[in-house]
């Protein structure tokens, strides 16, 4: 996990207050305004008395009050809904709107009315949007209640924080990542939202000593540990978790070609007013509630910034605000609550918990698809976040001995296993001895419950290492998190060896164990004993970025169909199915291609696949990477006669399962490509004409098609085309 500080900059910060100047609540406010830094340590001066600011916010209230009902009078309610409203009561205000707002939140109508009446945190707002509302920390049991607050997000303090307080603020766990996730603790203007009822509120910051002016040292240890816990929640996939606040335009989103963008989550105090003289949490929630989100608002394309930012009242559950806060960005990403027939949200089982259920109480949270007992909710997690923004990524060391990264002694590897079917592979050489290998997932609520593999160098099995996790329940979370990784010392004769890191399972997960699913996340190797020092250690060189451009590539410089109408398009693209999307792209009867211009994709040869809508705006981009693993290790790419092809059961990485390239003479070429599902880029229906086609590969060699309205039986609808062209 890295850290980024800004240079020049004071890094302690102040609990922000929000009232530097009074008519940041009245004048033209942003949405995502910068409020003044919060400093750092035990006690630092307070920037302006609480009680001056309260009696400022109910003045400004009472002010707003004062025109809430002409306000009000010029809204606009969907099918009778006012503000929120969940239940058969959304069901009967909704009427036939039902299907207009399930198809503008991605939602299957007939789950949408499942959902809302199944599970009443799901509420209807007034605009049609989507929203969740938790329910608070259960006070029916006062033993689980002093687990939870005392329990793992609680035992960081100043003296153990991983990284220097005053890099509280300034923390990323994959910086340059295109999507982010920004953890906002220190208090943030909430303008014109849904839940600010038309004005302004403001969100507190997060406050865990009754001081809301300063943070302490206990806070900012804290505060890092929910990052932690955060990140490694997120580890797997191609996202930036952070402490630092991002410019706007990294968490706003502006249509469906700007591939920047992310979500905030507020975690609040919730002493700020509403317009309504209330807090944030009495307003939207008069009985409680732990936290609340916008439904797969990350990737909205449009008005993305006004759904923001989801929220985790951080007094209202306990030890679990980093849970919470996971739990909230997953709805954000589309996700449903993990439950049972009899309650919507499902607390969990043994040491195991899912995210997406109420884990308070567990010391294991996963991801899921709903492979506990009588569970409601089958969906993939990753699939669905895929779908929304932040898919898994790239796979950063090789699956088999062939391509396994070579330990250094004494020097440790970070890793991250990104998937349930990938496995890194590492190896070492030895003239004979003891040597030792172990394997840490992270120490702040891992994910990953690791194995360990050694093999002989004929691929032999020396030794396999995968502790029994849930027997360490009895002696605390502590050693639960150690059990989770795995760790081997043993002589060995000499030669090379190969070791298997894999993300497993533990016990029947019917009953108190858990599947491979959610066991994914980051770790760290190391080797030791009689092991030689490498006389070079390869270093890992980056892949160059490969993407689509913004726009298409010259047409002259690439290749077309000889013949018309020869080549043929099909885009489906259903966002209240998203697991239904296809894609579909053949090239025929092509402009000669030799084996030479189609490179080698089994060794160096990246390939893409381009599609621009009429306003030569990029509408989907995909990645087909050469040398790529896939099925457990088997390579995508094969030689085949006359060309290559690719295939990939997992859709990695961005939902292609079929490819193939063919070379010949004029007329007699032919490329194609396939795939299907979440992963496909959301291609936004209709499209405007001509749309274009351009697969190219790295070695500078273009393929291109254009489709307009030259085929007669050309289908082009809200969400299918499908055509031919050349």
């Amino acid at each position: 996990m890295g850290t980024s500080a800004a240079t020049g900059h004071d890094a302690s910060r102040q609990k922000t207050d929000g009232l530097a100047g009074a008519p940041e609540f009245v004048g033209e406010v942003g949405p995502a305004m910068t409020n003044p830094a919060r400093s750092s340590g035990s006690k630092r001066p307070l920037r302006t008395r609480w009680f001056a600011r309260a009696l400022v916010l109910v003045f400004l209230a009472w002010s707003v009050l004062a025109t809430d009902s002409a306000h009000a009078a010029s809204r606009r309610a969907i099918g009778g809904v006012s503000e929120f409203v969940g239940g058969e009561a959304a069901l009967s205000r909704l009427g036939r709107d039902l299907d207009d707002v399930a198809a503008a939140n991605q939602v299957d109508p007939q789950v949408l009315r499942r959902m809302l009446r199944s599970d009443p945190s799901l509420q209807v707002h007034r605009s049609g949007r989507l929203f969740w509302v938790e329910p608070p920390l259960p006070a029916t049991d006062d033993d689980a209640i002093s687990r939870a607050t005392s329990g793992p997000t609680q035992v960081a303090t100043a003296t153990t924080s991983p990284f220097p307080l005053d890099q509280t603020f300034h923390l990323h766990s994959r910086p340059g990542s295109k999507r982010t996730i920004y953890l906002d603790f220190d208090g943030y203007l909430m303008a014109d939202t849904p839940w600010s009822f038309g004005g302004d509120c403001f969100a507190t910051a997060a406050d865990r000593d009754g001081d809301p002016t300063t943070f302490s040292d206990s806070e900012l240890a804290w505060a890092q540990d929910v990052f932690l816990r955060v990140a490694e929640d997120f580890s797997a996939f191609e996202v930036d978790v952070t402490t630092e606040e991002p410019p706007l335009e990294v968490i706003d989103r502006a249509g469906y070609g700007d591939d920047v963008y992310g979500t905030r989550l507020v975690l609040t105090s919730s002493r700020g007013l509403c317009p309504n003289g209330k807090t944030v949490q009495q307003t939207v929630c008069p009985s409680g509630c732990g936290g609340m989100a916008s439904h797969a608002s990350f990737d909205a394309p449009y008005s993305h910034e006004s759904w923001q930012p989801n929220l985790v009242f951080t007094g209202s559950v306990g030890g679990g605000a980093a849970g919470a806060a996971s739990h909230e960005i997953g709805h954000s990403l589309g996700l449903f609550h993990d439950g049972t027939p009899s309650s919507e949200y499902y607390g969990g089982h043994g040491i195991w918990g899912a995210t997406m259920g109420l884990p308070y109480y567990r010391t294991v949270l996963h991801w899921s698809r709903g492979e506990y007992a009588n569970a409601s909710n089958k969906s993939d997690d990753y699939l669905t976040m895929a779908y929304h923004g932040v898919a898994a990524r790239t796979d950063d060391h090789g699956d088999t001995a062939a391509v396994a990264t070579p330990l250094v002694p004494g020097q440790p590897l970070a890793a991250v296993i990104s998937k349930p079917s990938d496995v890194d592979a590492f190896s070492f050489t030895t003239p004979g001895g003891s040597v030792t290998v172990s394997v840490s997932p992270s120490p702040n609520g891992p994910a990953l419950d690791a194995s360990l593999v050694l093999l002989r160098a004929d691929g032999s099995v020396v030794a396999t290492v995968d502790p029994p996790t849930g027997d360490a329940a009895a002696s605390g979370t502590a050693a639960v998190f150690s059990s989770m990784g795995a760790s081997l010392t043993t002589n060995l004769p000499a030669g090379g060896y190969t070791v298997l890191v894999d993300g497993v399972g533990w016990g029947d997960p019917l009953a108190t164990g858990y599947t491979d699913y959610g066991s994914i996340g980051a770790y760290t190797i190391v080797a030791g004993g009689s092991i030689p020092v490498p006389t070079a250690t390869p270093v890992p060189t980056p892949a160059p970025s490969f993407d689509c451009p913004a726009s298409p590539l010259e047409d002259s410089g690439c290749r077309h169909s000889t013949k018309p109408l020869a080549s043929s398009l099909q885009l489906r693209n259903d966002p209240a199915s998203p697991a239904r999307a296809l894609l579909g792209w053949k090239w025929s009867a092509g402009a000669s291609t030799s084996l030479t211009d189609l490179g080698d994709p089994t060794t160096s040869t990246d390939w893409r696949l381009c599609v621009y809508d009429g306003a030569s705006t990029l509408v989907a981009s995909l990645r087909i990477p050469a040398a790529s693993t896939c099925d457990r290790g088997a390579p995508c790419w094969k030689a085949v006669t006359g060309g290559f092809s690719y295939r990939d059961g997992e859709l990695t990485p961005d939902g292609v399962q079929q490819a193939r390239l063919k070379s010949g003479t004029d007329g007699r070429a032919s490329l194609q490509v396939s795939g299907k599902g979440a992963l496909l880029p959301a291609v936004p229906h209709p499209l405007a004409l001509p749309v274009i086609v351009q697969a190219s590969n790295s070695d500078g060699v273009c393929w291109a098609s254009t489709f307009d309205a030259s085929d007669p039986k050309a289908r082009n609808d809200a969400t299918t085309f499908k055509g031919r062209g050349d």
